[in-house]
Parts: structure tokens; C-alpha cells; sequence
């Protein structure tokens, strides 16, 4: 299945780089929800798709992006940024 393929290229990617930003964390949710939809332990991208959030101040941190933060960013990284949170979010919590 090219399925397997995609999922084994995107980890070792993220394994090589471990770059964090708005893409790979939203890359580690559909790694997540790949491996959970064939019924294997995806666990490991779920955690590190929430700390990675978390890093980047998108939610559980005392230190979130503030107001002027968010508003500063053109309107596209604005929606990326919350489609990525919230996805995260509400797939940790």
C-alpha cells in the first residue's frame, strides 16, 4: 500500500529534521492518525505533535502568544496557526 510508504518516508523525515513549526505539527497529527486508523501505537507522534504545540506557544504554556502576536501574522499563518492548535489539541485532550 503506497499508505505505508508515505508513513515511513514522513517519519524519517521528521526523524532526520525535528524542526519546530506550524507544518510538522500538524505532520505528526495525520502521522498520528495514519498509524491509530490501521490500528497501530501512535502514540509517540501524538505526544510529540502536543509538546512541539506547547513549544511553540500554542496552547498549555503559561507564556501563550498573545494578541499582538497573533495579529501581527498575515491571515493565512493566522488560520494555520489555530487550525493546528485546536486539531492538537483536541486530539491530546
Amino acid at each position: 500500500m503506497l499508505s505505508y510508504e508515505f508513513e515511513k518516508e514522513a517519519e524519517l523525515l521528521w526523524r532526520a529534521e525535528k524542526k519546530d513549526n506550524v507544518l510538522t505539527t500538524a505532520g505528526l497529527m495525520l502521522l498520528y492518525l495514519s498509524y491509530v486508523g490501521y490500528g497501530r501505537n501512535g502514540e509517540e507522534f501524538l505526544q510529540e505533535a502536543s509538546n512541539m504545540a506547547k513549544r511553540l506557544q500554542l496552547f498549555g504554556v503559561r507564556d501563550s502568544l498573545n494578541t499582538e502576536q497573533i495579529q501581527s501574522l498575515s491571515h493565512g499563518a493566522q488560520r494555520a496557526l489555530s487550525q493546528t492548535a485546536w486539531g492538537v489539541f483536541n486530539l491530546y485532550m
